[in-house]
């Protein structure tokens, strides 16, 4: 799903009425945070039903400050890890207005969602990582399998985070991941 399109998929979903009713029917208290360096919410059980609408969690549709992209489960996500190797993921090494929160999925895995610009990208995580306060993502393929999809999302994730705007119609920054 490209960038633009994953924005705009959640700025048409949040003015669905069925979204919009199955949002005040289960009002989702936040998971209880999890400790890092960033915020990261526990997907509860409430969040499940948001899966009808292709989400891994709900996402407040009133909210004008929300995300530009809420936790898409439909959405082609990067493999990564966290690690002490990688560009820490907050602190001068980050672009200004970088966004990064977290997803802990009740399976243990972490979603990871970078947003700057009106433009997200997804990582998925294995149960188990977590990040410490100077830790970066490290993504992880194998490259015999659909390299150029792997290349394409991950050379717009490099270009949300140092803060290069996406580029519509294509081309870098396009691809939400």
């Amino acid at each position: 799903m490209p960038i633009e399109d994953g924005s705009r998929a959640w700025q048409v979903l949040r003015l669905l009425p069925a979204y919009r009713r199955a949002w005040l029917r289960r009002r989702p208290q936040p998971g209880l945070p999890e400790r890092g360096p960033f915020p990261v919410r526990l997907q509860t059980v409430a969040d499940l039903a948001a899966k009808r609408f292709g989400l891994l969690a709900w996402e407040d549709p009133f909210a004008e400050d929300g995300p530009v992209s809420p936790f898409w489960e439909v959405a082609p996500m990067v493999p990564a890890a966290a690690g002490p190797r990688a560009t820490p993921l907050t602190g001068d090494a980050t672009a200004p207005g970088l966004s990064v929160t977290g997803l802990r999925l009740s399976d243990g895995r972490l979603v990871l969602k970078l947003e700057n610009g009106g433009a997200a990208v997804q990582f998925r995580l294995e149960p188990g990582e977590g990040f410490g306060p100077s830790d970066g993502v490290l993504a992880q393929h194998d490259l015999l399998a659909d390299p150029r999809s792997f290349l394409a999302r991950l050379h717009d994730a490099r270009a949300l985070a140092v803060g290069e705007p996406p580029i519509g119609g294509g081309g870098r920054g396009t691809m939400t991941c």
